[in-house]
């Protein structure tokens, strides 16, 4: 505060401010406001009082200004490396990736890139939308086909937030080379007969849901007296026969009563004591449930199946069908336009028919190796053995693979171990069987089968198949063949 006997105060400031200015801001009597100052820094006031032209008293003060406030920077979205990849063969020819589900919330993208022989963009993933339950962003699994062995390949997994950010994790996996050529096992004699099992039409299906027990189904249009079904004063429809073995001791077969007539069977089990059938009548495809809290079907002469139930499609050829884990079962058939059918039991219902390139003659054949792979083979209009596979649970097709060959007959795929695969048909116009096999990841050339005899002189000797081959494994490398034999007969051999 001044005395009320001064005339005037001035300021001084030091440092002083820039050359030539006053000091910034309005100075009163008793007060100054000093906008010229710069944070973080001291300075010293020398404050006077005149009167008149005689200057006074002075006192000084000094004030440190303080740092420029520090805005803190918004939170980071970018994605944490949240991928923590393993990769491990599968087959011979296949990587198996696995990463776990991707649970950030800030990631929305997943790349997978392969650095080596043949590098590229294996996936390009987005987040789906946001649905009820637990989340379940990104598939955790990958398998990848690889062309060239004993070679070294990098995967990097990218993953980018919704601002375009990414973080990156990479693995390195070599491959090995190709194992020598195994020794397969064979079929042996002799062969056996399903007794009483009159065969009017080329279809059989087999299925096993236990290593002692086979279930056998074919469609039967001969009725006693050997007359055929829809003919005669009364016609009935063509009904489904199934027999039980456990092995080599076959029951009486018994007949599952339908409303229409049956053309073509397939059947599978995704459990233990549950069995699926499915037959085609025109160009539609039913199904046919036995539940496990029924029992055995033989215990109950096959009365007990649930009433059938038409699953829509449009059937061209006879149904195959396989449960690739428990409640999941796949069938597969030829469209009328000669494409490759899908209709498939997921999440307790059944889903929409789907269609799959594909050139296909006749029925296809599915098996699989292990819960997330699917593979369908086929006889192509040509003549060839080709196949369609999906390595990730269905979502993903492959683009389908012509492996050549000389194929007569609907082919029928036998899953012998989840490395080991064998595909079985007939030539044109006849003669002996052929086998195509496929091991840890590579396919061998096609040629005619061979039972090994069991009684001097050891023989081999060719096998043949009239039609309806049927194939089904009870265990690793022990399996079932199923055929038809012209007067009329099922026969069938054991693997081993």
């Amino acid at each position: 505060m001044l005395p009320d006997e001064a005339t005037a105060v001035n300021v001084f400031r030091d440092p002083p401010p820039p050359a030539g200015t006053w000091i910034a801001g309005w100075i009163s009597r008793d007060s100054i406001t000093d906008q010229s100052c710069e944070p973080n820094t001291s300075y010293t006031y020398r404050v006077c009082a005149y009167y008149g032209s005689d200057e006074g008293e002075c006192s000084t003060v000094t004030v440190h200004t303080p740092p420029t406030p520090v805005t803190p920077p918004p939170p980071s979205t970018r994605p944490e490396a949240v991928i923590r990849p393993q990769a491990s063969m599968n087959g011979l020819n296949t990587v198996f990736l696995n990463w776990g589900e991707i649970n950030d919330p800030h990631t929305v993208k997943l790349r997978i890139y392969r650095d080596g022989p043949d590098g590229r963009r294996l996936r390009y993933t987005d987040s789906p939308e946001p649905q009820p339950g637990p989340p379940d962003r990104f598939s955790a699994m990958y398998w990848d086909q690889v062309e060239q062995l004993a070679q070294h390949y990098r995967y990097t997994f990218t993953t980018y937030n919704r601002d375009g950010d990414s973080t990156s994790v990479s693995i390195d996996f070599h491959v090995p080379g190709a194992p020598p050529i195994p020794h397969l096992p064979s079929w042996y004699e002799p062969e056996g007969e399903v007794p009483r099992a009159g065969i009017g039409l080329p279809t059989i299906a087999a299925v096993s849901w236990a290593p002692d027990r086979v279930d056998v189904f074919w469609v039967n249009v001969r009725k006693p007296g050997g007359t055929f079904a829809g003919s005669g004063p009364n016609p009935d429809p063509a009904r489904i026969e199934h027999v039980v073995g456990r092995p080599e001791n076959w029951g009486a077969p018994t007949h599952i009563p339908l409303p229409n007539a049956a053309q073509s069977v397939a059947a599978s089990s995704d459990r233990v004591g549950a069995l699926d059938v499915f037959y085609s009548s025109g160009r539609d495809l039913w199904h046919l449930h036995w539940s496990p809290e029924a029992g055995l079907p033989e215990d109950s002469n096959d009365t007990a199946w649930a009433a059938p139930v038409e699953l829509g499609g449009t059937v061209g050829s006879g149904p195959t069908a396989i449960a690739i884990r428990p409640g999941r079962t796949e069938v597969f058939y030829r469209t009328p336009d000669g494409m490759l059918g899908r209709r498939w039991f997921a999440d307790g219902t059944w889903q929409g028919e789907q269609k799959i390139q594909a050139s296909i003659a006749g029925k296809p054949s599915a098996l699989s190796l292990n819960p997330a792979h699917i593979d369908v083979y086929y006889r192509t209009p040509a003549g060839h053995l080709a196949h369609r596979t999906s390595l990730d649970d269905g979502r993903t097709w492959l683009a389908e693979e012509d492996l050549g060959g000389a194929v007569g007959t609907d082919p029928s795929a036998l899953a012998l171990s989840s490395k080991s695969i064998v595909v079985y048909y007939n030539p044109p116009g006849g003669g002996n069987l052929r086998r195509r096999p496929w091991s840890d990841g590579r396919w061998y050339e096609e040629y005619d089968d061979h039972a090994a005899t069991t009684t001097p002189p050891f023989a081999p000797v060719p096998i043949r198949v009239d039609f309806g081959l049927a194939t089904v494994s009870t265990a690793p490398f022990r399996a079932y063949m199923f055929c038809g034999h012209l007067l009329p007969l099922m026969r069938y051999r054991r693997y081993r």
